[in-house]
């Protein structure tokens, strides 16, 4: 099985934290923000460890040895889709993790490498279903994730937890956020009366293999204020009108259908497409982008300088924050990943326990999981931070205009268009809990594409109007393709034997043209023929012989 996890080298600017608070919690861990990934740092048979803060899978590896560790007779792999590829032996150890302890906690140890420090792992924190260990260890106790391990401690609690990012500022490289077990941070009590997400799952048989809800319809608002046109591409939602998203903690940018991220930077003056290294947009790094998302009739604006980021590169473009993949899991339709989540204060409640259900992993009187969110952007407050960031503090966004969205494909990058007319029966409000979903995918639970970023050197890079052309042409290649393909063989045909029958005409012509210039043949007389007659003159001074 693989894992959603991923690690992306990303170059991007943050402006000043919204909100500064201390952690007091005895519940709480302190949450290490980078421009790269979420960190926490936990013990583990008594060593120290930081790990990274993955939402988008379940299991704990550490890079080294740890000393005071039982073997447990098993090994397991987890692979990413950035190359990274984690294997060891299964081990159990004392796990302390924000104030709890697990007596014998499963995790994977990992041998050094250039890509792997010692000291540093992953914890993840996504539904137990997709560890691997898990699976390794056969369903045993011991294997199931620390977080179920942790929730089994009291059944009597709710089993949730919460992330809060702070935003990087110029100064720093990392700036702390918090993670707290079964409890929320103090004065954001009101995330309890937030709308709840219900965590859904298509097809209905992967019980939940990430944190993904449903957006509104109409829940992406783009630019220039105007809701986004989309359509599902998950088989088994029933109403099209509304996308599948993913939380995950371990994704830095944020992965959308082709379609929505051109709606969203196509309309910007300026904007450019970028086909290599990767499909990317860029836009004028001094155009501010804003987009808002809706769930469960709650608006969640971004902050704007994280709908793009700088590059290290001689043109002035920002890299959009939304890359376009047409490779997303069959699950879901984007993945909502740290720049999105810098805007909320985060819970996610896996399913409390009813009815004095046991622990482990193979619980069944357990409540549906959701998710709850709450927005801590201020978009007045925002915009100035970008005008600061951005703009050198001179704010001249009033004289900013927004393009229509061309209506071609993006060189057969972008997916096709798809009915977004609403079922007979729409899909009902939150919470959203599992649904059965008509004609599930056959495919399993694939790698989510992260790939790395880098910033665009010689990169083609295609204007509004040109790619619209561009797009359009390809669109038409694709629906006639065999019509095109004949007839173009046919008319090469024709079109050589022409050639040649020009050819042929033209040497014939040449010769023709030779054979009337030229000058008429001499004839010779033979030697031994008589002279022939004609008038002589006698020459003065000679005489008759």
């Amino acid at each position: 099985m693989s894992s959603v996890a991923v690690r992306l080298d990303l170059h991007s600017q943050r402006s000043t934290d919204l909100f500064k608070r201390s952690n007091t919690s005895a519940h709480a861990a302190t949450l290490i923000t980078s421009e790269f990934e979420y960190k926490i740092n936990i013990t583990l048979g008594g060593q120290p460890f930081t790990v990274q803060l993955d939402s988008g899978s379940a299991d704990l590896w550490v890079v080294g040895t740890v000393s005071n560790a039982n073997l447990t007779g098993y090994n397991a792999t987890d692979s990413y889709l950035d190359g990274t590829v984690t294997t060891g032996p299964v081990k159990t150890a004392v796990l302390e993790l924000a104030g709890f302890t697990v007596p014998d906690q499963a995790f994977m140890e990992v041998s050094p490498s250039a890509n792997q420090l010692e000291g540093s792992g992953l914890i993840g924190i996504g539904p137990y279903n997709t560890s691997t260990i898990l699976d390794a260890l056969g369903g045993q106790l011991k294997g199931a994730p620390p977080l179920d391990r942790i929730f089994g401690q009291n059944i009597s609690t709710s089993n949730y937890f919460t992330v809060f990012s702070n935003r990087l500022n110029d100064t720093e490289e990392t700036t702390p956020g918090t993670f707290t077990i079964e409890e929320v941070i103090s004065g954001y009590d009101n995330i309890f009366e937030q709308p709840k997400i219900g965590v859904t799952s298509y097809p209905p048989e992967k019980d939940g293999s990430s944190w993904q809800g449903l957006l509104d319809v109409n829940g992406i608002i783009g630019p220039n204020g105007k809701p986004l046109n989309v359509s599902s591409s998950i088989s088994g939602n029933p109403d099209k009108r509304r996308l599948v998203a993913v939380f995950d903690t371990g994704t830095t940018n944020t992965y959308v259908l082709p379609s929505v991220a051109k709606q969203i930077y196509s309309v910007i003056d300026g904007a450019m497409f970028m086909l290599s290294p990767v499909p990317q947009w860029l836009v004028p790094c001094e155009a501010e982008v804003n987009v808002t998302f809706k769930f469960g009739g709650q608006s969640y604006p971004m902050h704007p300088l994280d709908l793009s980021r700088e590059l290290d590169s001689d043109l002035d473009l920002c890299a959009g924050i939304f890359q376009p993949s047409l490779e997303l899991a069959p699950e879901y339709d984007l993945l909502l990943g740290d720049a999105f989540l810098k805007s909320v204060y985060m819970l996610i409640n896996a399913g409390d326990f009813v009815d004095g259900s046991p622990e482990g992993p193979n619980i069944t009187a357990s409540a549906a999981p959701y998710v709850q969110l709450l927005a801590i952007t201020d978009p007045a407050k925002a915009h100035l931070e970008f005008v600061a960031a951005r703009l050198n503090g001179s704010d001249t966004t009033g004289n900013q205009t927004f393009n229509p969205v061309p209506d071609a494909f993006i060189f057969g990058f972008e997916e096709p268009p798809v009915s977004t007319d609403p079922p007979a029966s729409t899909y009902p409000d939150t919470p959203h809990t599992n649904q059965q979903a008509p004609d599930p995918p056959a495919s399993t639970y694939p790698d989510t594409p992260h790939t790395n970023q880098q910033a665009p050197g010689s990169a083609a890079l295609l204007s509004g109007a040109a790619a619209s052309a561009a797009h359009q042409q390809d669109c038409f290649f694709e629906r006639h393709k065999t019509a095109i393909i004949v007839v173009g063989a046919v008319g090469g045909v024709l079109l050589l034997l022409l050639l040649a029958a020009g050819i042929f005409a033209a040497v014939k012509w040449r010769q023709a043209a030779r054979s009337e210039g030229a000058r008429p043949a001499r004839v010779y007389r033979p030697l031994d023929d008589p002279a022939p007659a004609g008038e002589g003159e006698k020459v003065a001074g000679y005489s008759d012989l």
